[in-house]
């Protein structure tokens, strides 16, 4: 079957491949294997040059996990069985695929590491009763830490 579209047409989509980035995506895009740009590319159609430019994806929108149940030693020598959800989402696309292999995975560990830190420093009354207080600690100390260390490329 013959094209509808004029050969020059069709040499222009050789040499310049279209790539359309979603709205609630950011493309990241390495040439020759360096940065292009310290700002992610899109919503929308980006031109890339073949055998030059690389590009990795990021998904902006919100995240969920569930930590799994793990038995946590509290401040007075206790032993709880805790469980969490952790909510989060990229702000910097850039800074997540440069400076981190894998920053869903590294979140995901960061969430377990954090919930078994922060519940080592209280009692279990204090885990009982505060519970909210505690999710603001956690949120507050290590999480938003963890956003600032990976916001410089």
């Amino acid at each position: 079957m013959a094209s509808s579209e004029s050969p020059k047409r069709q040499a222009n989509k050789l040499l310049v491949p279209e790539n359309v980035v979603a709205h609630y995506e950011r493309a990241v895009v390495f040439r020759l294997g360096r940065l292009f740009s310290s700002n992610a590319q899109g919503p929308g159609l980006i031109f890339l040059l073949p055998c030059l430019d690389n590009c990795r994806v990021v998904d902006l929108r919100t995240f969920t996990f569930n930590v799994p149940t793990q038995e946590v030693l509290t401040k007075d020598s206790l032993t709880v069985a805790v469980n969490a959800v952790v909510y989060y989402r990229i702000r910097n696309p850039v800074c997540a695929v440069v400076n981190v292999e894998d920053a869903n995975r590294s979140t995901r560990l960061l969430g377990q590491t954090t919930l078994r830190n922060v519940l080592g420093t209280v009692n279990l009354d204090e885990l009982l009763t505060a519970r909210e207080d505690i999710a603001i600690l956690m949120q507050g100390l290590h999480l938003a830490d963890l956003g600032d260390s990976y916001d410089k490329p």
